[in-house]
């Protein structure tokens, strides 16, 4: 009796991912954010491995061509969670460089209202006279100083000088800026939050 295995049973590979696992630092380039060592990597076929206090991580694969890995931090601050299946086809015995992006563990809904004070903000309130309700004001989102989200009053939700912004990722500070052309740009800072939505107004002036 043979003891090949039949004609059509797939081939199998084994190889050897390695990369590190990324936090979603920066909106425009993830790849930029900084690395996290308290993470685990595992892959399907079912194989897991804990990434280095610098974040790298190395695994090894038997797999028959195609296999999935994904990320976790592990901490206990929430401020990360898994990322995104990542699908690798390849029958090399070692692949590189493969980074993972874990996903923000925190969402908020920003909202308020965009003031102009045309004699300057002080002045104004000093003088008893009220802001107004202003469109076509560019409102940006920031984490920790990097831009997550941006829009225009009205264009973006809300009624006449208004504006709504959903499903904003985050781990850390939020700050929230009004620019508008001829006016000084108005932001608020605000503290860590989780899962909170956020009314803010934001006072323009020359």
């Amino acid at each position: 009796m043979s003891c090949d295995p039949p004609a059509d049973s797939p081939k199998t590979y084994t190889t050897t991912v390695s990369g590190r696992i990324i936090t979603p630092g920066f909106a425009a380039d993830p790849s930029k954010g900084s690395t996290i060592g308290t993470a685990e990597v595992w892959a399907d076929p079912a194989r897991k491995a804990a990434a280095k206090a610098d974040g790298s991580y190395s695994l090894e694969v038997t797999h028959s061509g195609t296999f999935t890995i994904t990320a976790d931090y592990t901490g206990t601050d929430g401020n990360y969670k898994a990322s995104a299946p990542k699908t690798i086809n390849t029958s090399a015995q070692n692949i590189d460089d493969q980074n993972i992006t874990l996903k923000y563990g925190h969402t908020t809904a920003v909202s308020g209202s965009v003031l102009v004070y045309p004699g300057g903000v002080a002045e104004s309130v000093l003088a008893g006279i009220a802001g107004t309700r202003t469109n076509g004001v560019t409102v940006i989102v920031e984490v920790e100083g990097v831009e997550v989200a941006r829009g225009m009053t009205k264009n973006i939700g809300g009624s006449d000088g208004e504006y709504n912004i959903n499903d904003i990722p985050h781990n850390g500070t939020l700050t929230i800026k009004g620019s508008l052309t001829g006016m000084r740009t108005g932001s608020k800072t605000l503290v860590r939050l989780k899962n909170k939505p956020v009314h803010s107004n934001i006072a323009l002036g020359p």
